[in-house]
């Protein structure tokens, strides 16, 4: 089972910094104060993490992968190893957050109101899935994969 990632949180991130570095690149391009130079490094670091947040889960047999950065790096642990695993419920819609970032971009309920589950396992990693970086149809599909292995917990 492989889920498919959900782009729209990255495409957020990216989007924010392009928006603060392509304006400054445009206007002056190369001739840049140090506060210049600090400002399109920062902005690039967070476009960076958008990258890095597209994500995508792989289970085959026991062992789960997770995939960062385009697929560039990987995560793997085996589920017969899960200790135990809990899922919470996060609300950050408006009265919560009124400073939500990907409001204005999306009406999906998805992206304010999600899950995540926290997986611990024997060496004592921790591996978190986070329902905003995982497809819509894919969510519950991988969640009832990972319920196979409660017996363990």
């Amino acid at each position: 089972m492989k889920t498919k990632a959900d782009i729209t949180i990255p495409c957020v991130i990216i989007g924010y910094s392009c928006v603060f570095t392509l304006p400054l690149i445009i206007k002056s391009p190369l001739h840049f104060t140090e506060f210049g130079w600090l400002w399109i490094g920062f902005w690039s670091l967070v476009a960076l993490f958008g990258i890095w947040k597209i994500e995508y889960y792989e289970i085959t047999d026991s062992i789960l992968t997770r995939r960062n950065f385009l697929g560039a790096f990987s995560t793997k642990r085996d589920l017969k190893n899960l200790i135990k695993y809990s899922k919470k419920n996060l609300d950050t819609d408006f009265p919560t957050n009124p400073f939500n970032i990907v409001k204005p971009f999306t009406n999906k309920t998805k992206y304010l109101k999600f899950q995540e589950i926290k997986l611990e396992f024997k060496n004592q990693s921790v591996l978190k899935i986070d329902e905003r970086t995982v497809d819509s149809v894919d969510y519950p599909i991988l969640f009832k994969q990972l319920k196979k292995f409660k017996t363990n917990c």
